[in-house]
């Protein structure tokens, strides 16, 4: 059972659903207590790519953010690349990606 969150929170069940009306949730790629990852495209050119999301009520949530503007700006060919991160809602879950 999730503790930290409510069991409505991040679920394989959301493939098919959109995350900020951009980005399909295509597949379920696995998850934990606190996050879950799913297969998506960028934009136009349906480059694929992998999503992250993490409910907003979570208790390191603006720490995360943090980070995750912070890693945008790296660039290192062996550093994954963040393309983007905000907010989104799923199945009236608010989420941070």
């Amino acid at each position: 059972m999730i503790e930290t969150m409510s069991a409505a929170a991040v679920q394989p069940e959301w493939v098919g659903s959109f995350a900020d009306d951009r980005f399909p949730l295509l597949q379920w790629l696995g998850g934990s207590e606190f996050a879950g990852v799913f297969l998506t495209e960028l934009g136009d050119s349906a480059q694929k790519a992998v999503i992250k999301l993490i409910p907003a009520d979570s208790p390191d949530a603006a720490a995360r953010v943090a980070a995750w503007e912070t890693a945008t700006a790296l660039s290192h060919s062996n550093l994954m690349k963040v393309y983007t991160h905000g907010h989104c809602q799923i199945d009236d879950v608010p989420c941070l990606y």
